[in-house]
């Protein structure tokens, strides 16, 4: 799976052929974020959500920090989605950042359930 990003975020597209139509893009998230990332976040979020896949999914499992901008983001992101009626899910958030998205209203209880029936390709 070729992936383009960064010491901090990765994105990984599926390839288009031979590769099960259902499987989500994946950005990977690692380390803290906070103003310095949001650039970068930002435009690899675009790029994710330009491929008009079903469903995105936001890999948090190496994140250590998020910053209220960050989070914001992630908001904007997700209701984006929302509005093409397209997923935006979150994987494996440690509890301090689940703690934060939930306090964000991101809605990270109702995307854990999802993400379960989603699965996903493993990160990179």
């Amino acid at each position: 799976m070729p992936t383009i990003g960064s010491a901090f975020l990765t994105f990984a597209r599926r390839q288009t052929w031979g590769a099960d139509p259902g499987e989500p893009a994946v950005v990977w998230l690692r380390g803290e974020h906070d103003d310095s990332t949001i650039s970068a976040l930002s435009l690899t979020l675009a790029r994710a959500i330009a491929l008009e896949d079903d469903t995105v999914v936001i890999d948090l499992s190496e994140v250590q920090q998020l910053s209220l901008a960050t989070i914001d983001v992630l908001i904007r992101a997700r209701e984006l989605r929302r509005l093409r009626s397209r997923a935006l899910l979150f994987r494996s958030p440690s509890s301090s950042v689940a703690r934060l998205l939930g306090e964000a209203r991101v809605g990270h209880e109702q995307s854990a359930t999802l993400i379960k029936a989603v699965g996903g390709p493993e990160g990179p």
